[in-house]
C-alpha cells in the first residue's frame, strides 16, 4: 500500500501464516497500524521521504511465532510502537510496564508468559525528537535499532534467549531497557 501527502491513515489486520505486507507513506502526520496474528509473517512500514517530514506514527502488533517487523521513519517527531507477543493482553501489560518504570507484580508476570518465539524487530529512525516503544514476550527474540538523532527509547523483553542491538551516535540519552 502506498500513500502520498499529509495526514494519511492506514489500518491493516492480517490473520494467518506466511503473509507479507508493506505500507509506504510519504509526508507529515501519517499513521500506519498493522495487527497480525499468525506465524512467519513479515510486515513493513516506511514513513517520510526526508528530514522535513515529521510527526508520523507506526504501530505494529504481531501475535505468533517467527514474525518480522521492519519500520523506517525519516524526519523528526516520529513515534514507533512495536510488539511481538503471545496475546494482545501481553502487549498492553508490556507497554504498561514501560510506562510505570518496569514495575510488574507476579500476577502480571504470569500473564506475560507465552510461547511466542523467534520474532525480530528492525527499526530505523532518522532525525531528532523521535520515540520508540518496543516489546517482545516469549523466547529467542531479537531487536535491531538504529537512530541517528536525539530520541526516547523504551525496550521491554520478557523471556529467555533475547538480544538487543542499538546503533546511536555517542552521547545520546533517553534509552530505557527492561528485561525479565
Amino acid at each position: 500500500m502506498s500513500q502520498d501527502g499529509d495526514g494519511n491513515r492506514a489500518a491493516i489486520t492480517i490473520e494467518g501464516d506466511d503473509n507479507q505486507f508493506h505500507i509506504s507513506q510519504q509526508g507529515d502526520r501519517n499513521s500506519a497500524v498493522q495487527l497480525v496474528q499468525g506465524s512467519r509473517n513479515t510486515v513493513a512500514a516506511e514513513q517520510g521521504q526526508g528530514p522535513l517530514d515529521s510527526d508520523n506514527v507506526s504501530v505494529q502488533v504481531q501475535v505468533g511465532d517467527d514474525n518480522v517487523q521492519r519500520v523506517r521513519q525519516l524526519g523528526s517527531g516520529n513515534i514507533a510502537v512495536q510488539a511481538q507477543v503471545p496475546t494482545a493482553e501481553a502487549a498492553l501489560l508490556a507497554f504498561g510496564a514501560g510506562v510505570s518504570g518496569g514495575l510488574l507484580t507476579s500476577e502480571m508476570l504470569g500473564k506475560l508468559e507465552g510461547d511466542a518465539s523467534y520474532n525480530r524487530i528492525l527499526l530505523k529512525q532518522n532525525g531528532n525528537d523521535n520515540a520508540a516503544y518496543l516489546a517482545q514476550v516469549g523466547f529467542d527474540h531479537s531487536i535491531a535499532l538504529r537512530q541517528n538523532g536525539a530520541s526516547d527509547i523504551t525496550i521491554m523483553q520478557f523471556g529467555v534467549g533475547r538480544s538487543i542491538a542499538i546503533d546511536q551516535p555517542a552521547g545520546m540519552q533517553g534509552v530505557q531497557i527492561i528485561q525479565y
